[in-house]
């Protein structure tokens, strides 16, 4: 990835170079492109980063790759959490978009990269970025507080229950009917909830295919998607994804995409192929690139020519 960030700063250097030589005109002195002399002109350490309409520029002469990102992350307003090395960087990036800038930067480190949805913009932008493995505290912690959310939805929906019941009215039939309907859904999603504890997986299979993915418990069927142990249930959760709308729902998608297990992954691109919009389709390229059974690269590419 180092070679592939040294072409892409070599690449915009050139063309920067060649449009100014084109407009050159034939009395005017053969002075340097002003790229070459704005990259001259750093000295080593130093790092100037740009960020604008959801593209980045990068120049930098031997900069630590820590200091780098953290620039990259003030410029870009992302939420930045990890160690980063003081591998030296000498790069010319200029107007790229932040997804490839971000994978060429951390090619050999493990990250996670959270994106958000701006409805004003109407594009995805960057909310946090975590470099480095997460450390098993972290993880057995994120477990307990993910126990505890559930938890508390179930209760919540079983007070919104309540809450219908005393509002129905016993001398109007219809109203009665209708929070009738409604108590017994709201009474069934705290139930299905309660089920995801199980230790059976085919009782949590059955769970996750009763959610309403629409409703509050989207949240917690991604997070059935990424952690649960059996891929059956894994791959339910991906499949009842597809039914949701929201850039929620996509992220958790792109994220199974790096799962283990083929059959969750053919699943995952075929929820995103209906839930999600061509602003994924790059993303989606990056992560199939990582696949190494057939099968699945083959549904990668019908995945990411049907997005594009």
């Amino acid at each position: 990835m180092r070679i592939r960030a040294f072409a892409l700063a070599a690449a915009l250097i050139l063309a920067v170079a060649c449009e100014r030589a084109e407009r050159k005109g034939p009395t005017e002195s053969a002075a340097p492109a002003p790229s070459e002399a704005a990259s001259e002109a750093l000295v080593p350490g130093e790092v100037r980063v740009g960020f604008r309409d959801g593209r980045v520029t990068i120049e930098c002469q031997e900069a630590p790759r820590g200091l780098v990102v953290e620039k990259l992350a003030r410029e870009a307003r992302f939420e930045f959490t990890g160690e980063l090395d003081a591998r030296p960087l000498t790069l010319d990036v200029r107007h790229q978009p932040l997804e490839p800038v971000l994978a060429t930067l951390l090619a050999d480190l493990p990250y996670r990269a959270q994106w958000r949805f701006d409805p004003k913009t109407r594009s995805h932008e960057l909310a946090r970025l975590e470099v480095g493995e997460i450390p098993a505290a972290a993880a057995d912690a994120a477990a307990s507080a993910d126990k505890t959310k559930r938890r508390d939805m179930a209760d919540a929906l079983r007070k919104q229950m309540r809450e219908l019941r005393e509002k129905a009215s016993a001398g109007e039939d219809q109203k009665a009917e209708i929070a009738a309907r409604r108590d017994e859904r709201v009474r069934s999603q705290a139930d299905l909830l309660e089920q995801l504890r199980s230790s059976n997986p085919e009782m949590r299979l059955e769970a996750v295919e009763g959610l309403d993915p629409e409703g509050p418990a989207l949240a917690v069927l991604l997070e059935v998607l990424k952690s649960d142990p059996d891929p059956r249930v894994r791959s339910k959760a991906a499949e009842q994804g597809g039914d949701a709308e929201g850039f929620m729902a996509c992220s958790g998608l792109l994220d199974a995409l790096g799962d283990a297990e083929p059959a969750v992954v053919l699943q995952a691109l075929e929820s995103l192929e209906f839930s999600c919009d061509a602003s994924v389709a790059p993303i989606v390229s990056q992560r199939c690139a990582q696949a190494t059974d057939p099968v699945v690269q083959g549904r990668c590419a019908e995945a990411i020519d049907f997005l594009q």
